[in-house]
């Protein structure tokens, strides 16, 4: 019979102490992912601006001439034509360590480049990729530690980067493919990398991932938990509506005779989208932080079409074959 907590297995013992290594070197690597990727991004783009066509026309060539390198990228590296996302990553239960670091170096590439993706497949790949070697080496052949090692990884990179060890142990503990007999023996160590990984990044950055935005706050009532959930509704539809842009947008990037077609046309179509709404550049960050700071004075039509390009620019980002985050929605 399964213990809750099998501490009688040296495997098991190991992994604990192995999962706050990793959670200290994937909180390092996640500060310095998205260290890089934000300064070159600030470098290229600079500020978030607010008004509509407000952008640097050479954007356009500057971003077209990413799709192309990317496309270079995945050919000389032999990338599979379809990379999954994050969820399907953890769903799998799979990070092949061996491909992980081409991999992470397509998402930092894209990111420079102006794709209008996010970090988290970067941070799936180098939590669970860094995790998978570990048990490769210590614990061949044993799936369970394999398994929850990789996991544990992702939990790390996750909790680092979203400041939120609840949040990054709660994503990968759901999405898992782990035995619900196993749960508890599998979200410890989950938990104890992302803890680590945010005492790493929390020690640095000084701020929690919410706390990054300056949201006002005013007293509670009642009415706000009704809006709430009619928020809740708004945004299950404007999910629907983005799942059905990234699938209209990838027949129609697929019907291309080459990749380096759809690099170099899904790139442009990108850059054109950033100088045309230049708070639609790179994974949000900054833009969204300068809508919230200046909310009052930004149109409720302007917002729309910031929204509405987001979705259009995310989706000509996978399309031209940039590597980024996309969780949330399974391939």
């Amino acid at each position: 019979m399964a213990t809750p907590l099998p501490v009688d297995r040296p495997w098991y013992r190991e992994l604990l102490f192995a999962a706050a290594v990793v959670g200290a070197a994937v909180g390092l690597l996640g500060l310095a992912y998205l260290g890089v990727t934000g300064a070159a991004s600030d470098a290229v783009f600079g500020e978030p601006r607010l008004q509509a066509w407000s952008g640097e026309w050479w954007w356009i060539p500057f971003v077209a001439a990413g799709g192309v390198l990317i496309t270079a990228l995945r050919g000389w590296w032999h990338s599979p034509e379809h990379i999954p996302g994050g969820v399907a990553v953890i769903e799998s239960g799979v990070v092949h360590h061996r491909v992980a670091p081409s991999w992470v170096g397509l998402a930092v590439v894209s990111a420079v480049a102006g794709a209008s993706l996010g970090p988290s497949f970067a941070l799936v790949m180098m939590g669970g990729g860094l995790a998978s070697w570990i048990a490769s080496r210590r614990w061949a052949g044993n799936e369970d530690a394999r398994l929850e090692a990789t996991m544990a990884g992702i939990a790390g990179a996750f909790g680092g980067a979203f400041t939120s060890p609840l949040l990054g142990t709660i994503m990968v503990s759901e999405l898992a493919p782990i035995q619900k007999t196993k749960y508890i023996e599998a979200i410890i160590p989950q938990l104890i990398a992302a803890t680590v990984a945010f005492g790493i990044y929390y020690a640095v950055v000084g701020t929690t991932f919410l706390n990054s935005f300056a949201i006002p706050v005013e007293d509670f009532t009642p009415w706000q938990l009704l809006m709430g959930a009619a928020l809740g509704v708004v945004s299950s539809l404007v999910m629907i509506v983005f799942v059905i842009i990234v699938k209209a947008i990838g027949w129609v990037a697929g019907k291309m005779p080459h990749p380096y077609v759809r690099g170099l046309a899904g790139g442009a179509l990108v850059g054109f989208l950033a100088f045309a709404l230049p708070l639609t550049v790179g994974a949000g960050n900054s833009q969204l932080t300068a809508v919230i700071d200046n909310s009052a004075a930004i149109g409720v039509g302007l917002l729309l079409a910031v929204l509405v390009g987001k979705m259009v620019a995310m989706a000509l980002s996978l399309a031209a074959g940039f590597i980024g985050g996309k969780l949330v929605f399974k391939d």
